[in-house]
């Protein structure tokens, strides 16, 4: 229908100009290397996206047929209204199961900073309410609960959460994801996050390739 636009890569997303984020799935201006590797996987897998925003990666994904499960986590209601249509205007639907939550230690709710024209850049870091954002109440989901999630394949994981990712990484591992995943792509941004402690992490599950 006209509420939707097809991307570069594709995929139909429900028209959302406003939103940075949108524009550069619809543009496909994200480096090629996480889209290429899910292309190219023929043995059987999952995929959890920490931070699904409006569900470009988790349908892509899905349309491998070697996908047999999806777990899109993203925690803001605006965008999780976005990646609920997203899903539902893509094949493969019924391989996503969506959670409206974020990933973190402990289930609970967490207040999230949300930046209205950029819904990639919601942070659970404490940024201080300015003309620029938000705050919204988000629900949380720990280890346990998460552990309750974890779908059968080995796992292709991806972390892009704005700073929250050595807690994420932390509870993938407590919840038993790491221990059987077969790679992990996730965003460092050095103003907020440590690469050496998220590697370090990493390489306590056994990853070796970075």
């Amino acid at each position: 229908s006209g509420a939707f636009v097809q991307s570069r890569d594709g995929v139909w997303l429900r028209r959302n100009w406003v939103d940075a984020t949108f524009n550069f799935c619809v543009r496909a201006t994200y480096p090629p290397l996480l889209r290429d590797y899910l292309a190219a996987l023929t043995d059987p897998f999952a995929f959890i996206d920490v931070g699904a925003n409006q569900g470009l990666y988790s349908i892509l994904a899905a349309r491998n047929p070697a996908c047999e499960a999806v777990r899109a986590f993203e925690p803001v209601r605006g965008t999780f209204a976005f990646l609920q249509a997203n899903v539902s205007a893509n094949p493969h639907a019924e391989k996503i199961r969506l959670l409206r939550c974020a990933v973190s230690s402990h289930d609970g709710e967490a207040t999230i900073s949300v930046q209205p024209g950029h819904s990639g850049a919601a942070s659970l870091r404490g940024e201080r309410r300015g003309l620029l954002r938000r705050r919204e109440t988000i629900t949380t989901i720990g280890p346990a609960t998460l552990a309750a999630l974890k779908p059968g394949s080995p796992a292709v994981i991806k972390v892009d959460v704005e700073g929250h990712e050595r807690v994420v990484m932390q509870a993938l591992a407590d919840a038993g994801f790491l221990a059987d995943a077969r790679a992990v792509c996730y965003e460092v941004d050095t103003r907020w996050s440590d690469p050496a402690a998220l590697e370090a992490l990493l390489r306590a599950q056994g990853f070796a390739c970075f």
